[in-house]
This record gives C-alpha cells, sequence and structure tokens, in this order.
C-alpha cells in the first residue's frame, strides 16, 4: 500500500467509528421478544460481526429452529435498533479523525452493512460529516461483495479508475474483503479481531482504532 497516494478514506460504522455492539445484541434480543416471544438463541459475535442484517437473521432464526421467520426478524430488528434512544459511543479517535478530514476538505465516506437510517442518524448525532453514507440496502450485495464500497467510491467523487487513492477502515473479515475485491488498498481495525485475522483476511495494516492509526497514516494525522 502506497500511504502517500491516499486522497480519500471510506469508514465501516459498527466497531470502527462507534462501539455499538450492545446495541445491535440488545436489538436481535427485542426482535426475538416481538416475533418469537421467546430469548435470542447465543449470538457469536465473533462469528457475525461484518455481516449483514439479512445474514444474522437468517442465522439467528436457524439457531432458534424456525428459519422461516427470519426476514419478520429482520424487520423487527431494524425497528427496534431505531427505536433505541442512546446511540452508540464513538470509539476512541473516531471523532478526531474524521473531524479533520471534513475540516481539510478530505472526502470521506460510509458504507455498512447495518441499516442506512440508523448509521445516518447516528453519525447526525455524532457530528460525522461524511460526504456519503450507505446502508445495506442502497447496494445490491452486502458485504463481502465489494458493491457497498464502489457505490460509496463514487458518491464521493472517485471513479472505478482511482479506487486504489481510497483508503478502507474496516475491523471485519467481510468489509476488508469487499475492500480487497473493490481494489482498495485496507486499514484493519482490530476492535473485535487480532491483527492475524485482519491481515490474514488481506488488511494492508492493523491498528487498535482510528486514535492509534494516527500513527500510521499520514492524512489522519494532519
Amino acid at each position: 500500500m502506497s500511504i502517500g497516494s491516499i486522497r480519500g478514506v471510506l469508514f465501516d460504522f459498527d466497531g470502527v467509528l462507534v462501539d455499538s455492539a450492545r446495541v445491535h445484541r440488545a436489538s436481535w434480543q427485542e426482535a426475538f421478544r416481538r416475533v418469537l416471544g421467546r430469548q435470542m438463541p447465543d449470538y457469536p459475535a465473533n462469528e457475525l460481526t461484518g455481516a449483514s442484517s439479512h445474514e444474522i437473521g437468517e442465522r439467528l432464526a436457524h439457531l432458534a429452529g424456525a428459519p422461516e421467520r427470519a426476514p419478520e426478524l429482520v424487520q423487527a430488528k431494524i425497528e427496534a435498533l431505531l427505536d433505541v434512544v442512546a446511540s452508540p459511543k464513538p470509539l476512541p479517535g473516531a471523532i478526531e479523525v474524521t473531524a479533520s478530514l471534513h475540516a481539510r476538505g478530505v472526502p470521506f465516506g460510509i458504507a455498512s452493512n447495518a441499516p442506512a437510517q440508523y448509521v445516518r442518524r447516528v453519525a447526525a448525532e455524532l457530528g460525522i460529516e461524511a460526504t456519503a453514507i450507505l446502508g445495506f440496502e442502497d447496494v445490491p450485495r452486502p458485504k463481502p461483495a465489494p458493491d457497498a464500497y464502489r457505490a460509496c467510491a463514487r458518491a464521493i467523487g472517485f471513479s472505478d479508475d482511482t479506487l486504489g487513492a481510497l483508503l478502507v477502515c474496516e475491523d471485519s473479515v467481510p468489509g476488508i474483503t469487499a475492500a480487497k475485491a473493490a481494489g482498495m488498498p485496507t486499514l484493519g481495525i482490530a476492535s473485535m479481531h487480532d491483527a492475524q485475522t485482519l491481515l490474514g483476511a488481506g488488511a494492508d495494516l492493523v491498528a487498535g482504532d482510528l486514535s492509534a492509526a494516527r500513527r500510521l497514516i499520514p492524512l489522519f494525522a494532519r
């Protein structure tokens, strides 16, 4: 990865900019209560990190012995997520890095496998002024397909032949897979997985959070 050639940034949301694991877990628990009237089965967070809402819903519905109820669970989870009053807290460095990029006119976007309405609301509440924000419903295929990152790149003004000038910040294997498939260099954020897992998935560099990344990425430190 040529760090000096980076001219824009694409961020995943959950696990990169915000600490939202508890919010998502609580929303799935509420979805199970609303749809099935029972407790949610064990939520394998490490296995599901970076998966889309539909993939997680299918997995959990299968574990609960009710695979046919997956669409209802997904819809109930999205509704429960949007009902959450307290937004997740920003992770270290998230506000500082995004504010610096915005102040200097560096284009950056957010591409998430979470619902767009949730991401846009939380970003607005935290004052994160991204050039573009996309959720899973904004693209034909969620991560690990490259659709989200390619679409977000176009939305912030990059053409298909300049994707290599965009740095993707990701905390999950599906997200890193998506970024590499789109031809973008990737910074792994070790919030849910260890560095070796992220490097094995194809990350070019790994940092514990965006605060630590400021020592690795010149564009973040200015």
